[in-house]
């Protein structure tokens, strides 16, 4: 039976669905291509993040992301409201103007939407920073990018682990792992240990086999003394560049390879404790 379409409705459908109001008018090829493209695009952006030099153009893929999310879905709400209202009385519905079917449409778009959300946490992830245990490197307020596939091949191996090119992590990376206590809680540190090494602290110097490590980044307390301690095979020995306000491989022992997740690279943006932005810590890469 010919019947009109409801401008509202198409408008109403696109925000809880974009390309929903698209299918209600009855456009079918044109409700698809948003929800298809967006997981590609989304994934493939924060995949590519990681591996961009810093400089004035290193967060351009978050800003195409934003552009498509806000003025994507803007186009689809004009485009189905302008659609219904040049839509007349005589429209025919097509097969797939059901209720069901804009329903089952609603629950795949969201499911898919998850579903991709789940594979970029698998390529590349952000935290925020709580705490202030890697200070000056990393500061409180910083939301930091950390490419999850850095360490992809690494894992298993030792021999692998303490080459200069193996694919597991180095010393003096910046990683976020799970914390061992429960394995669920990401903490950040940074390499010092590989496995098998021999780690030693005397007087604030730390030592790998018996020689200094040098160290520009980390700052001390108290003289402070520790081990020495054997890494563990598939281990590492992590501290906070902070190390008197740290809590790390010192007090709860080494990590095992399986709880870290991946490799710092960048700051994605910042904001200090009272709200304003670090307009120069944006994009900063973190080394």
């Amino acid at each position: 039976m010919p019947q009109g379409r409801n401008r509202f409705l198409a408008l109403l459908l696109t925000f809880l669905s974009p390309g929903l109001g698209q299918m209600y008018n009855g456009e079918l090829r044109k409700a698809l291509v948003f929800p298809c493209c967006l997981p590609v695009v989304y994934v493939l952006l924060f995949g590519a993040l990681p591996h961009m030099p810093y400089n004035g153009w290193s967060l351009l893929p978050l800003a195409f992301l934003g552009f498509v999310l806000v003025f994507g879905v803007a186009f689809l709400a004009a485009d189905a409201w302008m659609t219904a209202s040049g839509i007349g009385a005589g429209f025919h519905p097509r097969p797939f103007n059901r209720w069901w079917v804009y329903l089952l449409f609603f629950v795949l778009f969201h499911v898919v939407n998850q579903a991709s959300a789940t594979l970029r946490e698998r390529v590349a992830a952000w935290y925020d920073i709580p705490a202030g245990s890697m200070r000056e490197t990393i500061q409180v307020g910083d939301r930091i990018l950390v490419d999850r596939l850095a360490y992809l091949a690494g894992a298993g191996s030792a021999a692998r682990a303490r080459s200069a090119d193996g694919p597991g992590p180095q010393r003096g990376h910046l990683v976020v792992f799970l914390f061992p206590g429960d394995r669920a809680t990401p903490y950040v540190k940074r390499v010092i240990g590989l496995p098998g090494e021999r780690v030693e602290i005397r007087n604030n110097l730390v030592y790998i086999d018996g020689a200094i490590l040098d160290e520009p980044y980390a700052t001390w307390g108290a003289p402070e003394s520790f081990g020495p301690l054997t890494v563990e095979q598939d281990a590492y020995f992590l501290l906070g560049d902070n190390r008197a306000y740290s809590s790390d491989s010192r007090t709860w022992g080494t990590v095992p390879r399986d709880l870290i997740l991946g490799k710092v690279d960048r700051v994605l943006w910042s904001r200090d404790p009272g709200g304003r932005w670090r307009l120069d810590r944006i994009g900063k890469r973190l080394e």
